[in-house]
């Protein structure tokens, strides 16, 4: 009997996503993809060509993505990701990122720009990005990363003044982690923590979830070696 439903083929996609069967996956979405061109349903394909290493096919898709929805910051990263499966070297990288730091920026990816300045030995920029990770996210894990790459970009040469702003040490998020557990509140936020692509694909999972909730609420697997999820 042939499947129609996008929710049943969402079931079965889910079952080779637990199996680890992401080839299979993929062909189930493909399917999903001439029933119904969604957001849900272009982010885990794409997701999917990336964790099976076809980054030409994934632009393929992401191409359809950046039509359906033309200013969504996504389809910049998925365009970096895909340049690096690609190997393309850091002046072609550093052009999503920048893009994507005049559209949403964040912690995390502006330290992906910065450190892909310092790949490029271009210190004086790099420099700036770290100086403006410190001023905008303070207190964070990025911004102390940001504080040790900003002291290398200085000693390098970069010219450019030191912010004001301390960055929080690594002890601090040990405290505040005890703190927490403590039942202590805490002033300075959770720091966020850096996004691989596991943890992304995890999220396209979580939104693959909201589709079909008692059946799939353990679709996540805590395994380092599983997938899916921006």
């Amino acid at each position: 009997e042939r499947v129609n439903s996008v929710r049943d083929l969402m079931t079965i996609a889910n079952a080779y996503l637990k199996k680890h069967r992401y080839d299979d996956a993929k062909v189930v979405y493909v399917e999903m993809h001439n029933h119904a061109t969604t957001h849900k349903v272009m982010v885990g394909l794409i997701e999917l060509c990336l964790k099976t290493n076809c980054p030409e096919e994934a632009e393929v898709y992401i191409r359809e993505f950046r039509k359906l929805e033309p200013t969504n910051p996504e389809r910049l990263i998925y365009r970096y990701r895909v340049d690096v499966m690609l190997e393309k070297g850091p002046e072609y990288l550093v052009k999503s990122l920048s893009k994507l730091k005049d559209e949403d920026y964040s912690d995390v990816w502006g330290l992906e720009l910065a450190k892909t300045y310092y790949k490029m030995e271009d210190y004086q920029n790099c420099a700036q990005e770290c100086k403006d990770l410190l001023l905008w996210f303070s207190g964070t894990e990025a911004a102390a990363k940001a504080h040790i790459l900003l002291t290398a970009c200085i000693e390098k040469g970069a010219k450019i003044s030191m912010p004001e702003v301390k960055p929080r040490r690594e002890e601090d998020f040990s405290e505040e982690a005890e703190q927490e557990e403590t039942g202590v509140p805490t002033i300075v936020p959770e720091p966020k923590k850096e996004e691989s692509e596991d943890n992304l694909f995890f999220d396209v999972s979580a939104v693959i979830d909201e589709l079909d909730t008692n059946e799939q609420a353990d679709v996540q697997n805590e395994d380092s070696d599983t997938v899916i999820a921006v």
